[in-house]
Parts: structure tokens; sequence; C-alpha cells
């Protein structure tokens, strides 16, 4: 059963990002740290989930694997991204008021994501069975129009089913929080 719906959290992303042509798909940063200047470059484990989506992840780095790597504000000016999704909530809460972030494009159109993190990371934090419902949030997030479903719904489905929890609207508010959903 577990293996059923994580095959089909992969088709259903299949599905979504076969209709996004490549030029609509989201040029994406992933903002770890109370700083947001630490990142996963293209191809690391961090930020697979990310890039799995259709993303376009902007950092640069290591190749082939990628890895963490540290970012300037002149990086992120060039790298220019529209979407930004935070691991901190106290960098999600206060990068709309740092002038150095004021001008990337995320920033200024207020496209700042915290990925939620309970009971594991959605995106990274570590890297989990999480990143199935990190892969629906993911969707909500960068193709609203073209993801399937309700959001609170899917998260409610995969916790009963991946952890026999089953989240109350309070919980789902707590999870949520932030991020989007």
């Amino acid at each position: 059963m577990l293996a059923r719906a994580a095959e089909e959290t992969f088709a259903q992303v299949d599905r979504v990002i076969a209709s996004v042509p490549s030029e609509k798909r989201p040029h994406v940063y992933l903002a770890r740290g109370p700083e947001g200047l630490e990142t996963g470059s293209r191809g690391s484990i961090n930020t697979e989930i990310i890039e799995r989506v259709g993303a376009i992840n902007v950092a640069e780095g290591p190749r082939p694997k990628g890895g963490i790597v540290s970012a300037s504000g002149e990086q992120l000016l060039a790298w220019a991204p529209d979407t930004i999704i935070s691991l901190d909530k106290s960098f999600r809460q206060t990068v709309s008021e740092k002038a150095e972030w004021k001008p990337v494009p995320a920033v200024a159109a207020g496209r700042v994501f915290l990925a939620p993190s309970l009971p594991f990371g959605f995106i990274d934090a570590p890297p989990s069975l999480n990143r199935l419902i990190g892969l629906t949030w993911l969707l909500h997030i960068f193709y609203p129009e073209q993801a399937p479903g309700k959001l609170r719904e899917q998260v409610r489905l995969f916790y009963h089913l991946f952890y026999q929890v089953d989240l109350t609207e309070p919980d789902l508010d707590t999870l949520l929080d932030n991020s989007g959903g």
C-alpha cells in the first residue's frame, strides 16, 4: 500500500510537469539557515525533490553531484530566483525586511515559502519519507493551477497512511503555517 502511494505520487508529479512548458517552470532558490545564504546546488541531495518537480534550481555548484554551498547577495541577484523555499522559520519571517534581499525577484513578489517540517522536513533536514508529501506540496506551490486535489486533504491522507496519525484542522494549520498551504 505504501509503495503504491509512493508510485502514485511520482506519477502525479510526472503528469503535472508534463503539462507545464519548460519556460513556465519556476527558478527556485533553497534558503537554508537563519541568513538564507546556504543552499543546495544543482544535483545535491538537498534539492533533488525541487528539481524532481521540474523546477530550475538556480544555485550552481560542484559537479556532477552538487552539494551544500554558500551564496552571496550578488549571486542571489544574478541568479534572480522567482521562488524561494526556506527551511528556517526566522529567515522566512524576516527576509522581506532585509535590504539586501528586497531586490531579489522572489522576495519582491512575496514568493518565499517555509517548507513544513513535522515530524521531518518536506524538502530536507533530514532526507526522509516526508519528501513524498514534499513533492505534493511543491506541486501546489509551483503549479497551483495544474496541481490536482486539495493540498490539505492530501497532507491529511499522507499522515494517516504513513504515520497512522489523523491530523485535525489545527494540526494542519500548524504544519502548513507560512508554507503557502
